[in-house]
């Protein structure tokens, strides 16, 4: 098992495509003056993920794998969206 962060902001996401295995802990943090919203596979993530501007996955099953986007704003007010995604581990 490891741990992972993901950084999402205006200018980019790193890393933008990720392997992960099943039982990682994921923390994906979107840098966004307001709190974000959070989107997977372009549906919205519950909120018991949600810890602020921040997703945590304790222990990752096949149903987090996909697409996680942040929707929310930079310092000068402007929406910005950044997309990054998690796949499976294949050993």
């Amino acid at each position: 098992m490891s741990a992972l962060r993901i950084v999402h902001n205006e200018d980019r996401v790193w890393p933008r495509q990720q392997t992960v295995s099943k039982g990682d802990i994921v923390l994906i943090v979107c840098d966004s003056k307001t709190v974000p919203y959070w989107y997977h596979d372009a549906k919205p993530v519950p909120s018991d993920l949600q810890t602020g501007s921040s997703i945590v996955i304790l222990g990752m099953e096949y149903t987090d794998y996909g697409v996680y986007t942040c929707i929310g704003k930079n310092r000068q007010g402007q929406v910005f969206k950044a997309n990054s995604k998690l796949i499976v581990n294949s050993k």
